[in-house]
């Protein structure tokens, strides 16, 4: 589960972990995420690339907020379940 994954996993393990998901595309979106998305006119390879450029990942409740990438200055919340699981984006 995502939350057992989490728990295994630490800031610098989580960033590679989801680096590596997202250069190959392993990447999914809860419906919350394409409605934020949609809102901020935020597209799938702007989140492509913000999380393959991340510089940082601190642990949420059962997730990981990303920073420090080099599109626009957005932020990601995302989940590692397989892939990395979009939860939302501002």
């Amino acid at each position: 589960s995502v939350c057992d994954t989490f728990q295994l996993v630490n800031e610098v393990d989580a960033l590679r972990a989801i680096q590596g998901h997202a250069a190959v595309g392993n990447i999914r979106y809860s419906n919350h995420a394409e409605a934020r998305m949609a809102q901020r006119n935020v597209t799938r390879g702007d989140i492509r690339r913000a999380l393959v450029t991340a510089t940082a990942a601190k642990a949420t409740a059962a997730a990981w907020r990303v920073t420090g990438g080099r599109t626009l200055a957005l932020t990601v919340v995302v989940a590692i379940d397989g892939s990395a699981v979009i939860v939302t984006v501002f």
